[in-house]
């Protein structure tokens, strides 16, 4: 070996300048143009792996922690539960019902339940769950404890269609109907 050759460090990494010249597989040059692929990098951009250089006697780095260190610990969460299935018996649903206090229309609490079957629904709250349907069943008009909807329209009687008809015809251009 020469006198030029390099030698590897102490800790066992490449040396911080590899003089040695590389050529690149894609047919590209060192410098990301094309060219014949065998032409050498510049001393500073050697191929040499990049590694921390640290004294040997240094203890490894510790990992940052994600969680802050002050403050009371929170219980662990509830887990996940999922309605009862449609095989289960009325005991069984009933049971389901009275343990997360849900409350209300039995019609209302049947289409509940069914919905989150067909979904296949897993909440760690179902007595929430079942706050938010009603509330959503009053917001749109659904059954149960939800708000009358409103009556449908009255329909037309003759006359007033002709009334219509003729207000239409006698519109001019560009006239909105009023």
């Amino acid at each position: 070996m020469s006198a030029s050759a390099a030698t590897p460090e102490p800790d066992g990494s490449a040396p911080p300048h590899d003089p040695a010249p590389e050529s690149s597989e894609s047919g590209e040059g060192s410098h990301g143009h094309p060219g014949t692929g065998d032409e050498t990098a510049p001393p500073s951009a050697a191929a040499a792996p990049r590694t921390a250089l640290a004294a040997p006697d240094d203890p490894e780095p510790q990992p940052v922690r994600s969680t802050p260190t002050k403050g009371p610990r929170k219980a662990k969460a509830k887990a996940e539960v999922e309605c009862p299935s449609s095989d289960a018996t009325g005991d069984e649903v009933e049971a389901f019902v009275q343990q997360w206090k849900i409350t209300g229309d039995e019609a209302e609490i049947a289409h509940f339940l069914d919905y989150h079957r067909s979904k296949g629904s897993r909440f760690k709250d179902w007595l929430a769950a079942w706050r938010t349907w009603q509330r959503n069943g009053q917001r749109f008009g659904r059954g149960g404890t939800a708000a009358p909807a409103r009556p449908p329209p009255k329909p037309m009687t003759e006359p007033d269609l002709f009334s219509a008809m003729d207000r239409l015809r006698n519109l001019k251009p560009g006239e909105c109907v009023r």
